[in-house]
């Protein structure tokens, strides 16, 4: 699949110079940079939400060559290829495709395969946290997806009713506790309105199934096409399976509510988002409506020093509470253990990094990942974000998180053994910073981008680190 995805990206591009001038729809980027902190390690905010780029363990130097070629003949069609290449010197040196896919779009659906930077649930995308499902933190999973690229009005409504939608096939191919597990990813939004202003609802479902765990006693999972219909309904397993697969649910099942609001006038624009947790029944049925990511999201367009502000609720400790009657996700009812599974023990991860909100992080050692996946679950967080203009050429950016941490259920009945309940104790604050500049000057190629980051608090050591880093993007 990786040599198929690399032959297509090159082909496309190096066929499309000869062409470039007629077409005009080649684009070449590149970037050129370094990353260091004072404490040896990258602060939180110079490795999260870089789609898995950096190695946050130390200093990185790198390179970053971007190119798409796109081509529309008709208003109907359009087709493209495009790659990011990574070059890392770090304490993990890299060289891999951060991007590589071809994608095909007819009328209102559009085909891509291969590994793409997308997001998945409705976020402000340039000064968020991070949406809960799928957000830039990690290195994309390859996926053949299926999907509307926008909303599209629904017949005889007009446009007072738009739809949606993506269903996506996808492999897991990093180191994991099972081996080829395979991802089914699917959602549907719905938003009603004139445009001035709109009400969305979208529920988001992931899941993990079939692969062969490296625990012998279960070894090869069931992954045929009966069992893949059992893991897109959400059923019960059927013979072969492991018995809590067969009592419960086939596969590892999670995602998010996802509803807000919109609000868009000549100058100014409001977007309100709620996202809520589930990880089983209980979470679908709202039984945890503390859990969840509450967002606001505030635009100037005539704005200059602040065009943009933010600010995000994060809260994830309820889960179902400590305990339970039934069969939950993690052993007994309750603790349902956002981005982990009893089986799936590597969790919503992709090579190190969490695929949702990196608030949760995963191991950093592989061996404990393989077997605890996401190592910080139970969060309480308040986000800030805030965007503009310092002058016509130089453009800012400044997040701030403030979290307390809680770890993950240690995995005592709090019932009989009251005392210490959580991986974390006592919980250990944290205040994470960044304060990026980027000065552009107009008509030119060339950016020169310097970002400071900070933490302070117990969860990471004190640190103050530095970005430097150059970029070529060509004028539209």
């Amino acid at each position: 699949m990786r040599k198929v995805l690399i032959v297509l990206l090159l082909g496309g591009l190096s066929a499309s110079l000869v062409r470039a001038q007629a077409l005009s729809s080649l684009r070449l980027e590149g970037e050129l940079g370094v990353r260091a902190a004072t404490a040896g390690r990258l602060p939180f905010w110079l490795a999260a939400n870089q789609w898995g780029r950096f190695d946050p363990k130390s200093a990185n130097g790198y390179v970053l060559l971007n190119g798409r070629w796109e081509r529309q003949p008709h208003a109907w069609l359009s087709y493209g290829v495009g790659g990011e290449l990574l070059l890392r010197r770090a304490h993990d040196p890299s060289a891999h495709f951060v991007e590589a896919y071809g994608r095909v779009r007819v009328g209102f659906l559009e085909v891509h395969v291969g590994r793409r930077r997308e997001i998945v649930g409705t976020v402000d995308t340039l000064l968020s946290s991070g949406a809960p499902d799928v957000s830039p933190n990690a290195t994309p999973i390859p996926k053949i997806v299926v999907r509307t690229p926008h909303y599209t009005s629904v017949p005889g409504t007009r446009g007072w009713v738009q739809f949606h939608g993506y269903w996506a096939h996808g492999w897991m191919k990093d180191v994991r506790q099972v081996e080829d597990t395979y991802l089914h990813q699917k959602y549907l939004y719905l938003r009603f309105g004139p445009g001035s202003w709109r009400l969305y609802a979208g529920l988001v479902h992931q899941a993990f199934w079939g692969g062969t765990s490296r625990n012998p006693s279960i070894g090869r999972l069931p992954q045929g096409v009966d069992d893949y219909f059992r893991t897109f309904f959400a059923l019960n397993a059927g013979e072969g399976a492991p018995r809590g697969e067969q009592i419960y649910i086939q596969g590892d099942h999670f995602g998010t509510y996802d509803f807000g609001f919109s609000l868009e006038g000549r100058r100014f624009g409001l977007l309100v988002y709620r996202h809520f947790f589930y990880e089983d029944r209980d979470g679908l049925k709202f039984k945890n409506p503390q859990d969840g990511l509450l967002g606001l999201a505030f635009r100037d367009r005539e704005g200059r020093l602040v065009e943009r502000v933010v600010y995000e609720f994060l809260y994830t400790k309820r889960q179902s509470g400590p305990i339970g009657p039934g069969p939950g996700r993690g052993g007994p009812g309750g603790r349902d253990n956002y981005y982990n599974h009893y089986l799936y023990r590597t969790g919503w991860t992709h090579y190190g990094r969490t695929v949702g909100s990196p608030l949760m992080f995963a191991f950093e050692d592989r061996t404990k990942r393989l077997t605890g996946g996401v190592e910080n679950n139970r969060v309480v967080a308040h986000h800030l974000g805030l965007a503009g203009r310092l002058a016509a050429a130089l453009r800012y950016r400044l997040l701030a998180t403030y979290s307390r941490n809680y770890g993950t259920y240690n995995g005592r009945d709090v019932l009989q053994q009251p005392g210490a309940t959580y991986r974390f104790e006592p919980p250990p604050e944290q205040l994470s910073v960044l304060v990026a500049l980027d000065w552009r000057p107009e008509g030119r190629p060339l950016a020169v981008q310097v970002a400071l980051a900070g933490d302070v608090g117990q969860l990471y050591p004190d640190n103050l680190g530095l970005a430097l880093g150059v970029r070529y993007r060509p004028m539209p």
